[in-house]
């Protein structure tokens, strides 16, 4: 019986192992995972910020979404009261501002993103304005996002 058993075993193994190969998918894109990020925060107006210059030509400020620091274009709600200037000023101010916690108030654009010189994936950011204080209305994920070391 053991020596019936020997004999087939090969062939067992060889049938028995019958399945597909498993496809290596790639892992996400920058792009990708932005998008999900962005799509996750729909309908929320405040977002935790912070002013995070870059070393490459990309805008300077990122908001907090979906567990994820996100790179943001910002864009003007209404062109008669401009805020953006008045966000690169308080952010650029020496001393304590740049300590201060930061939050954007208005809408990120998950369908309209742009690309740095460098070919670095960008939400547009439609600016209404800005605090660093909490309004209130955070995201979950932005309430429990810390400042960056």
């Amino acid at each position: 019986m053991m020596k019936g058993f020997l004999s087939i075993a090969p062939l067992l193994f060889c049938f028995g192992c019958a399945s597909a190969p498993v496809q290596p998918t790639a892992p996400p894109t920058r792009e990708e995972l932005q998008t999900l990020a962005v799509d996750e925060s729909s309908n929320k107006h405040v977002y935790r910020a912070r002013h995070n210059p870059p070393l490459c030509p990309c805008p300077p400020f990122e908001v907090f979404v979906g567990a994820r620091w996100i790179r943001v274009v910002l864009v003007e709600q209404d062109e008669d009261r401009p805020r953006i200037g008045d966000l690169n000023l308080f952010a650029s101010e020496p001393g304590e501002s740049s300590e201060e916690e930061l939050f954007l108030i208005g809408t990120l654009e998950p369908d309209r993103i742009q690309y740095s010189a460098t070919g670095f994936p960008l939400t547009e950011f439609v600016l209404e304005g800005f605090t660093n204080s909490d309004p209130g209305g955070l995201p979950e994920s932005g309430e429990s996002a810390k400042k960056a070391e």
